[in-house]
């Protein structure tokens, strides 16, 4: 038996790829023999979109903001962990574990002086988010409180007008 793991830049090339093997494994070279070809896994490759380098974007702010070093956007033709969350819509950024290298073969290690700055990295992005949200939170909460002032001021005005018309008698206002 023969595993084959195919990673792939884009969904175009996945079935290229697919199509590339049954094409081998129908064609046999010694007679009496035959090759089947069967789908054990299939992890859809993590393309480049809008959302996701808005998310780098944003997390690359942070690391300026904090000094805390550049970043990179690194394609590496698929293969990804956060191909799956990417799949189901959720923006996604990979690759910020520790640093190494033979990401994801069983030669895969790290060097454990990264994890600190990755650490930090993570740390100042999650409350630059938190802060983010809590503008979001208090400027909503400034609009609905402005929206409340403006519906009370316009239903005073208009009372007021009314009582001003009840209180127009012979054309004489009294207020």
């Amino acid at each position: 038996a023969l595993t084959v793991d195919i990673r792939v830049p884009c969904h175009a090339d996945m079935a290229v790829a697919e199509s590339f093997l049954r094409q081998i494994a129908e064609t046999s070279f010694i007679g009496g023999t035959s090759t089947a070809v069967t789908l054990i896994g299939k992890r859809p490759p993590m393309e480049k979109n809008s959302t996701t380098m808005a998310l780098f974007e944003n997390l690359l702010a942070v690391c300026h903001k904090y000094d805390l070093g550049s970043l990179t956007p690194v394609e590496s033709g698929g293969g990804s962990d956060s191909c799956y969350t990417q799949a189901a819509g959720i923006p996604s950024i990979c690759g910020m574990g520790g640093c190494g290298e033979f990401c994801h073969t069983n030669k895969e290690y790290i060097f454990t002086e990264s994890i600190p700055l990755r650490a930090k990295i993570l740390a100042a992005f999650l409350a630059e988010k938190q802060k983010r949200q809590a503008a979001r939170r208090h400027a909503g909460e400034a609009l609905q409180l402005a929206l409340s002032l403006l519906l009370r001021l316009f239903v005073h005005r208009r009372l007021l007008k009314t009582f001003t018309q009840i209180l127009d008698v012979g054309g004489v206002l009294v207020t």
